[in-house]
């Protein structure tokens, strides 16, 4: 979805310019309606995407871009999975069947294939193009919060509050391991190390996925542990934690090699962009901050969400990310000059 400024009339897309103003309209040649308005700050941004009844939990892009898919609800009710074409703004599916709250999701590296799981304490897994279920997990036998495939596809890691770090075979669904941990959980980008937290929430077990056995132990001296995320080049783990700060761990020399500080409160959620230059956190303070992971210097400070942001995500191209909230909306950011507001109803 293109993010456009209004300072005068333009062109989006194919699409054509209506009106110009404070709000205008953008009809698209799929024959989708924009509504546009111009934001009275500058650098806070965003294309607006609404159908959420319930808060959003997590956000996974195919590895294309070109759908997004966000999952959330209440622990009473129905859980909500949703996918998004991101060139036009509107929901192409919904994947009915969870009961309860729908914590986690990822696309296989192919991106042929959605995993979701969440209160129901199963994994499921769908076919993207068609929407099908492939595959239900039994899980975890109670909620399920974090999921991570391998970058060759061939395993699923899932963890929840039981102290157990399972891995699967995505295709035939056999448990391959349970693991004594808990998450959050990330595999290494070559497949080879699973990152997941052991004891107190202040360890992090690097797991050899290969040989089948612990690696190395990480002790993250700042706090309890909310996020895991490894750099693109695999040699730098990012670390959020509990006292309003990131560490950033060199894998080489197994130690911390910068820690950054952050206004606005805790962080609830950390990742690198596609090129590993820039980290993007979810505070506590409802909103998205970007920092240049090299320098440690803040980049962008991305406001607007009406409720506590819960996870953000990059798209994989590098030029925009999506956010997350309780307020019900996912917000997609141009993540290098973020220009003005486009709602999408």
């Amino acid at each position: 979805m293109a993010l456009v400024s209004l300072a005068q009339p333009v062109a989006l897309g194919k699409g054509k310019l209506l009106a110009s103003g404070m709000i205008a309209s953008v009809l698209l040649t799929t024959g989708v309606m924009l509504a546009i308005e111009k934001h009275p700050d500058p650098q806070n941004a965003c294309a607006v995407l609404r159908g959420h009844r319930h808060g959003i939990h997590h956000l996974a892009f195919t590895p294309d871009g070109k759908i997004l898919a966000s999952v959330g609800g209440m622990t009473d009710l129905e859980g909500e999975v949703r996918l998004w074409d991101t060139a036009t703004g509107r929901a192409r599916a919904t994947l009915p069947g969870h009961a309860g709250a729908v914590y986690a999701v990822v696309f296989s590296p192919d991106g042929t294939v959605l995993a979701t799981a969440g209160e129901d304490g199963t994994l499921r897994m769908w076919e993207v193009d068609s929407g099908c279920l492939r595959l239900m997990l039994p899980g975890h036998g109670e909620r399920v919060s974090w999921l991570a495939f391998s970058a060759d596809g061939t395993t699923l890691a899932s963890a929840g509050p039981d102290w157990r770090v399972r891995l699967w075979d995505p295709a035939t669904g056999r448990e391959r391991a349970a693991l004594r941990g808990f998450g959050p959980i990330t595999f290494s980008p070559d497949g080879r190390y699973l990152a997941f937290l052991v004891e107190d929430a202040r360890w992090i077990c690097l797991w050899d996925v290969a040989a089948g056995q612990e690696s190395t132990r990480l002790h993250e001296p700042g706090g309890c542990i909310s996020s895991v995320a490894y750099s693109p080049d695999g040699q730098s783990l990012a670390v959020a934690h509990e006292e309003q700060a990131v560490s950033l761990w060199s894998l080489v020399t197994r130690k911390v090699r910068r820690t950054v500080h952050v206004p606005g409160g805790a962080v609830n959620a950390v990742t690198f962009s596609p090129d590993g230059r820039e980290l993007a956190l979810v505070v506590q303070d409802g909103t998205v901050q970007l920092w240049n992971a090299a320098t440690g210097e803040q980049t962008a400070h991305l406001a607007g969400h009406r409720g506590a942001v819960e996870t953000v995500a990059f798209a994989p191209d590098g030029r925009s990310l999506a956010s997350g909230s309780y307020d019900t909306t996912v917000r997609l950011w141009r993540s290098a000059t973020v220009g003005d507001h486009i709602e999408a109803e």
